[in-house]
């Protein structure tokens, strides 16, 4: 936005000239989602400008988004989710389990540290929400199991590890696609995205 935006006054951003932007971004070989992201991001700035006391706008011109693939909107029924776990290996099983069941992002479940599990009441506490509300998990049996033998591999084998989610060598798990897009692969779900856990867990909630 900056890069394409940065000579214009908002007064100057109109519907042409923000579909000119489009184009141009997909010309560089953005995909749908990512320029989304940025016309939500302009958006936003339009909204605080005309919400400014003076207001520093008066009109906010039409930002229309463009299509993005439906599959990125996806959900997990239970069967499907048993299907994609049972073609994980073992030691990556409790990370779909964290999203599926308590809809944690990827990037959170991995940096679980030992200093935030507290073993004898179960659960995991995530710090504070948005809200200010403290973050919970709960361990599930299944959960308490695999995290209790992951302490204790980790207690004899690799003491002064931090992370939870640790590869059988003991290094931290920073990045599984490609175990996750093969597991989905062969578990008769290709395309689908982690992220569609957490909508699931979200929908699961609500329901």
């Amino acid at each position: 936005l900056a890069e394409h935006f940065g000579g214009y006054r908002l007064v100057q951003i109109f519907t042409e000239t923000i579909k000119d932007y489009k184009i141009a971004r997909t010309k560089d070989g953005a995909a749908n989602a990512t320029i989304n992201r940025e016309l939500a991001a302009l958006r936003r700035i339009f909204s605080l400008a005309l919400s400014s006391t003076p207001p520093k706008v008066t009109t906010v011109p039409k930002i229309k988004m463009l299509e993005e693939n439906n599959v990125r909107r996806g959900y997990f029924e239970h069967a499907e989710y048993l299907a994609v776990r049972n073609e994980l290996q073992e030691y990556l099983r409790p990370i779909i389990d964290c999203g599926y069941i308590y809809g944690g992002r990827r990037e959170e479940i991995v940096a679980i540290e030992w200093s935030m599990v507290d073993m004898i009441s179960g659960k995991i506490n995530l710090g504070e929400g948005k809200n200010g509300d403290p973050r919970i998990w709960y361990l599930t049996p299944d959960l308490y199991k695999a995290f209790l033998e992951y302490k204790m591999r980790r207690d004899r084998e690799h003491p002064k590890e931090m992370r939870v989610m640790v590869r059988p060598d003991g290094t931290p798990i920073k990045d599984f696609r490609e175990g996750w897009e093969g597991a989905c692969k062969r578990g008769g779900l290709e395309g689908k995205l982690f992220h569609d856990l957490r909508r699931t867990a979200v929908r699961n909630w609500s329901s």
